[in-house]
């Protein structure tokens, strides 16, 4: 019984076989060889992206509220203010990790926010808005498929005139989206 068997595999896309033999036999063992190839290759890109350190706007005191404030943690990790607010302690940017991607694969990120305004544990008068978040546009994974990347936003006061800022810790959601 003659065999000819060739196999072709490509980690960034689906699997592709091609077989060529005579006899039932060969088309076994290829169907091992293939349980054998895919298992490793699951385990090892299981994509996972999860939060390393969360995004913190620092500490801030809103001295004027009569026109639009805003605080911004830019992905460079300045943080910078305007309007009536003012910066006692500086912020820093969310750091999210992409594990278990393709070696050398561009991930776009994008980030919305799951609500319009923060929320408070102590009931404040005033909120901040999410005017939006920032992340880049997008990024590339190392040799093992794994990078990370930041994420900043900028909030605002209302501009009501009201200064009803609680002396709290104010959150907000968001969801970061990576396609490939």
């Amino acid at each position: 019984m003659s065999i000819n068997m060739s196999m072709k595999f490509d980690c960034l896309k689906p699997f592709r076989y091609f077989l060529r033999a005579k006899g039932i036999r060969v088309f076994f063992q290829a169907l091992s060889l293939l349980t054998l190839a895919v298992s490793p290759w699951q385990k090892l890109y299981a994509q996972t992206v999860e939060e390393i350190q969360a995004l913190d706007l620092g500490t801030v005191a809103v001295l004027d509220n009569s026109t639009v404030g805003t605080i911004e943690i830019d992905l460079d990790s300045f943080t910078r203010t305007s309007g009536g607010v003012r910066l006692l302690q500086v912020g820093q940017p969310a750091i999210m990790r992409a594990q278990g991607f393709d070696p050398e694969r561009r991930l776009y990120i994008t980030v919305q926010a799951n609500q319009g305004g923060t929320v408070t544990d102590q009931v404040s008068q005033e909120q901040f808005v999410v005017q939006r978040y920032d992340a880049e546009e997008f990024v590339i994974t190392d040799e093992s498929g794994n990078v990370d990347f930041v994420v900043g936003g900028v909030f605002a006061t209302s501009g009501s005139g009201g200064t009803n800022f609680r002396d709290t810790v104010f959150r907000a959601q968001y969801t970061v989206t990576v396609n490939y």
